[in-house]
């Protein structure tokens, strides 16, 4: 947890230095604690993961990485949270898209391999949990829906369509979008990027 802490806070300089905690909080949450600049990940939510995973999974290595990987997608959602407390962004399109915003650019800039595991992770949650998915108070708070979801397999083909080539032409970025999405990572990069390079190492 420490590393993926310096991934997220590498580009920016946030104020006492991001922490991520674990935590029991009686109902499955993750949040962000201006208080202790902190993001905390409650391991309530981690097993309403497995009880929303488990049916579909066979073995308990698969069954842990699915978790894990659903768990740092909410994290890094989290994050973009973070950011809009921490240098006062004005979320005028509503604060779940500009926290969905803010997560995807942060998670653009760390390396390959994560922005995999968070794209698995969200896509977990959203083929396997969907019918679930309103039922717990964290997700009531923050909607996730198949637009969001599509919208962040474009922007990571779009961030590097070389790398996520396996991305497009399915279910999750059909061909007719897939061309459009190098764009849209850069419509996303000019929107945040200029507002957030104040911020800058």
């Amino acid at each position: 947890m420490e590393r993926v802490a310096r991934e997220m806070a590498e580009p920016f300089r946030l104020p006492a230095g991001l922490q991520i905690r674990f935590k029991r909080c009686g109902e499955p949450q993750a949040y962000f604690d201006a208080g202790s600049s902190s993001l905390v990940f409650c391991y309530d939510l981690a097993q309403w993961f497995t009880f929303a995973f488990a049916p579909h999974i066979r073995t308990g290595e698969e069954l842990s990485a699915a978790i894990w990987h659903a768990a740092l997608f909410a994290i890094y959602h989290e994050y973009g949270h973070a950011l809009i407390e921490l240098f006062d962004l004005e979320p005028s399109g509503g604060a779940e898209n500009l926290a969905h915003e803010l997560s995807a650019l942060a998670l653009f800039e760390s390396d390959e391999e994560t922005v995999r595991v968070v794209a698995h992770g969200a896509g977990w949650l959203m083929v396997h949990a969907s019918d679930l998915v309103p039922r717990i108070p964290y997700w009531q708070a923050h909607s996730f829906e198949r637009e969001r979801y599509e919208q962040l397999v474009c922007w990571a083909y779009g961030s590097d369509p070389d790398a996520f080539a396996a991305l497009a032409g399915g279910r999750q970025l059909t061909a007719e979008r897939a061309p459009n999405c190098r764009e849209e990572y850069r419509a996303l990069r000019r929107r945040w990027w200029g507002v957030l390079e104040s911020a800058m190492r």
